[in-house]
């Protein structure tokens, strides 16, 4: 390398190490050790280039050496020890292009000589910053620089002249720097050491996962109880609907049993013997016959859910007629079908009208003295719901003649409300109105059954 260069003064000293002179400084050859030292501006060797034989030694072994720019000297006996670690020095860190003194919350976490332990940086915005400056009085500025982030980095970094070691975007967790010096003769420096930790976004700390934790369990635990409430809920309905079912099923069981009243059948059965014993053989044979159809009606129409209206308005027209036969004070009946009732499709409960046709003739018609008795049956439709009304001319619920039954209803028409309040769950199914005059007099009773057509 020398051989390159323009040497202008070559010097021993007493230890008999070769000092050369050249236009790029001072370099120091050490015979025994074949080690290379260099002088240059860095070392304190002003002016670099150095005079022609401008090179002295005195008695007490001081070099001296002529440059461009003045005398420098020099005492191998004062050199440092080739091995003396160079100083390395923290000049500044920064956080977010922020001195770290300069910012109070970070205060109490810095010590004397740059001492920090566990930092704890927010993970918004974290770049960091360290300065770093390496002292040596053999070489001079010309010392080298690694250093290394473990959470982040597997080795040192290589040597370099580069001081300053800059990080940004960190992902959140512990990290600890360290950075030293390496001067001319290898020799590393001690390493500074910096603990920190990037803090976590509120997400992904574990308070929240805990939380989250926590709320994943309750959400868990209110299914379970949900559903488990569904589920009783849904077991409840099923058995209010057995129950339900049931006694509707009873209640169709009793309508059955008091339309096959044994005192009616018994009644019905004596007028056709009457009848024939009477000769009117003719007449017997009818109502025998209506009589055989009304119980074939009656037991058909029972094992139904549902029936025509049809169905039910024929069973109650072979009811009254018996009924004509049996009662001693004859009346006569009207029924009404509106042209729009389709009796043929809608359907009905079975068993519906009669208890409330037997009802109007045997409580409102039979006790009637004054006036013939008149029964009139309707059936008419209205915004899908169908109205059928028994209306009749007899004494009223407040006749004297039935003044004794006067807190007593009959049991079948009780039945029947009964069964239309479960079927439609609606309490107002079936009204019934006092018809008077202007004097309050009775003029009979009406009936008026409401049920939503199906």
């Amino acid at each position: 390398i020398l051989l390159l260069l323009s040497i202008f003064i070559c010097l021993f000293d007493a230890q008999n190490n070769m000092y050369v002179g050249t236009d790029k400084g001072l370099d120091k050859v050490q015979m025994q050790s074949s080690r290379l030292q260099h002088f240059g501006y860095a070392s304190g060797f002003v002016g670099i280039e150095t005079n022609w034989n401008a090179a002295f030694a005195d008695k007490d072994g001081t070099l001296w050496f002529g440059t461009i720019n003045g005398l420098a000297h020099y005492n191998p006996k004062k050199n440092l020890d080739a091995g003396t670690k160079p100083i390395l020095q923290i000049k500044n860190i920064k956080i977010n292009y922020e001195d770290i003194y300069a910012q109070k919350k970070y205060a109490k976490y810095i010590g004397p000589n740059w001492l920090i332990n566990e930092l704890p940086i927010s993970y918004a915005n974290n770049k960091l910053s360290f300065e770093f400056k390496a002292i040596d009085y053999n070489s001079g500025s010309n010392s080298k620089y690694q250093w290394q982030l473990i959470g982040l980095d597997d080795n040192w970094t290589p040597k370099s002249t580069a001081n300053t070691a800059t990080y940004q975007n960190l992902p959140h967790g512990k990290y600890t720097f360290k950075v030293k010096a390496i001067n001319e003769e290898n020799v590393d420096s001690n390493i500074y050491t910096m603990n920190f930790s990037i803090v976590a976004p509120w997400y992904k700390q574990l308070q929240f996962k805990i939380l989250l934790g926590l709320l994943a369990l309750f959400l868990l635990w209110l299914v379970y109880k949900l559903r488990i409430q569904f589920i009783k809920n849904k077991a409840r309905k099923v058995q209010q609907q057995l129950l339900l079912e049931k006694e509707l099923l009873e209640l169709e069981q009793k309508s059955l049993r008091l339309q096959m009243n044994p005192h009616f059948i018994f009644n019905a059965l004596n007028s056709i013997q009457g009848m024939v014993g009477n000769g009117q053989a003719n007449d017997a044979k009818y109502y025998l016959a209506k009589f055989g159809k009304l119980m074939r009606q009656v037991l058909e129409n029972s094992r139904e859910q549902n029936i025509t209206l049809q169905q039910e308005i024929e069973m109650v027209e072979n009811y009254i007629k018996m009924e004509q036969l049996n009662t001693p004070k004859p009346f006569t009946y009207t029924l009404q079908i509106e042209q729009n009732v389709e009796i043929n499709f809608i359907r009905i409960p079975p068993l519906l009208l009669q208890p409330f046709v037997e009802n109007a003739i045997k409580h409102g018609l039979n006790p009637l003295h004054d006036r013939p008795g008149e029964l009139l049956i309707i059936c008419t439709e209205d915004n899908n719901n169908l109205k059928l009304i028994i209306k009749d001319n007899g004494v009223g619920r407040n006749a004297k003649q039935i003044a004794e039954a006067k807190t007593h209803q009959s049991v079948a028409t009780q039945i029947t409300e009964r069964r239309l309040q479960l079927m439609n769950n609606k309490k107002n199914n079936v009204v019934i109105i006092d018809l008077v005059d202007e004097d309050k007099n009775a003029l009979g009773t009406e009936v008026i059954i409401q049920l939503e057509i199906k």
